[in-house]
């Protein structure tokens, strides 16, 4: 096991606001700008309610914002050291689990902005974190293995290992039985696999094989029945979680596809790329429904809203964007 941190860590907390841009437009298009970032941003979470927003990236503090309101509430400022490429959210909207740069899984109090519990590793950047259904138990990336980590004492629990390569993205399902999770070596642009895992036994079930590049993002359907994934083969899949079969894939991006999501309604799909577009898709058919022109450099995060009805979006420009989508 792991040793933990247990101490609680005074931040700075800071309510400054950030300029918003808001568009009015009745059709698809972008309705809101955040801005207040200084340098790429990697992850967008959307609170369980739909009411706040949390973004992280190269510059390091964690942003949380008023969704409806397009205004910063507050900042998680760790150390100077520590650039948090991911985040997730616990279910009952009250915690924050960010890792990144410094090897340091860090879990922050929402309300109060302050840091509460941490864990230290020694294996470089932390890529990917999630959270199961339940609150209890929290998954995230190292170097070449998933690792899955008890919220309430921050005691590890099991280490899934498997992966050839670098573990770049992890999931739960949304009933907390399953875990994916997509490899590759980025730098190398190798072909990259999706893992299945059971959450309890921490046990390999199926390997879905099929990209010709690094994995970058993963994502359970609602009923978590389906598992989607982005590479940096420019192409998004879908697989079937039971048989690890391919079932669709999704073309037209042009550049790496970064993130991905599927919607609420399991209608839809939304997708990040380096070609700097946030594109929606079909999900039954594959078909692209709609495309954003979102973020010079590249489109690094996405994510729905609560009711589906728009998407937000982050990138290299170090903009937070949200967009209105079409019905």
């Amino acid at each position: 096991m792991i040793g933990l941190a247990h101490r609680l860590v005074p931040v700075i907390l800071s309510a400054v606001l950030a300029p918003i841009v808001t568009q009015a437009a009745d059709g698809p298009g972008e309705v809101k700008r955040l801005e207040g970032h200084v340098g790429a941003i990697w992850s967008v979470v959307v609170s369980p309610d739909g009411r706040q927003l949390l973004s992280a990236g190269d510059d390091g503090p964690v942003r949380v914002w008023d969704l409806d309101k397009g205004e910063r509430i507050r900042t998680l400022d760790g150390p100077a050291t520590a650039i948090p490429g991911t985040a997730a959210i616990t279910p009952d909207g009250r915690f924050a689990l960010t890792a990144g740069s410094d090897s340091v899984l860090r879990l922050w109090n929402l309300e109060t902005g302050t840091e509460v519990r941490k864990q230290e590793e020694n294996n470089g950047r932390l890529r990917g974190v999630a959270i199961a259904r339940d609150g209890r138990r929290a998954a995230y990336c190292d170097l070449g293995s998933v690792r899955i980590w008890d919220v309430e004492n921050g005691k590890e629990l099991k280490k899934l290992e498997g992966h050839d390569g670098q573990v770049h993205a992890v999931a739960y399902s949304p009933d907390n039985r399953f875990v994916a999770s997509g490899d590759g070596d980025a730098a190398a642009d190798t072909s990259g696999v999706v893992r299945v895992w059971d959450a309890e036994s921490g046990k390999e079930l199926k390997a879905c094989k099929g990209h010709d590049g690094s994995v970058s993002s993963v994502a359970f359907s609602p009923d978590g029945r389906q598992i989607v994934s982005a590479s940096h083969d420019k192409t998004i899949r879908l697989w079937d979680r039971e048989t690890g079969k391919e079932l669709r894939k999704f073309e037209g991006h042009t550049g790496w596809v970064e993130s991905v999501m599927i919607s609420p309604d399991s209608r839809r799909v939304v997708s990040g790329g380096r070609d700097g577009t946030v594109r929606l898709w079909d999900l039954d058919t594959g078909k692209e429904l709609h495309q954003f022109e979102a973020h010079a450099g590249g489109a690094l995060c996405v994510a729905f809203t609560l009711d589906g009805t728009m998407a937000v979006s982050g990138g290299v420009d170090g903009v937070v964007r949200v967009w209105r989508l079409p019905k």
